[in-house]
């Protein structure tokens, strides 16, 4: 199975906690670092893909991209970064992350 490649952007709420939000597909998740948050979001995109799986779907199936406004913030984004090496193993992977001060609430 090729990779399923997301685009995700981070920012910090307001109690200190990084919120991190996919374009492509809309996935969100928090943690309390940047590092943990890259986890969350793999761990939440992976247990869609075992209930897709178990119900006879395809990954991902029935979720629909992020508003717009996020996927504008992610564009706009000064700092972007791909949280690790590719791993083709691995069926999801976390292209690039585009970090930005705050996000336009849905």
């Amino acid at each position: 199975m090729k990779p399923i490649k997301i685009n995700a952007i981070a920012f910090q709420d307001g109690d200190g906690c990084w919120i991190g939000q996919g374009i492509e597909y809309d996935i969100c998740v928090h943690a309390t670092s940047l590092p943990q948050l890259y986890k969350t979001f793999e761990r939440e995109v992976t247990a869609n893909f075992c209930i897709n799986q178990k119900l006879g779907r395809p990954a991902l199936s029935g979720i629909p991209a992020a508003p717009e406004h996020f996927r504008k913030a992610f564009e706009a984004a000064e700092i972007k970064f791909s949280p690790r090496k590719q791993d083709l193993t691995q069926p999801v992977q976390i292209d690039e992350v585009g970090v930005v001060e705050e996000a336009e609430a849905a």
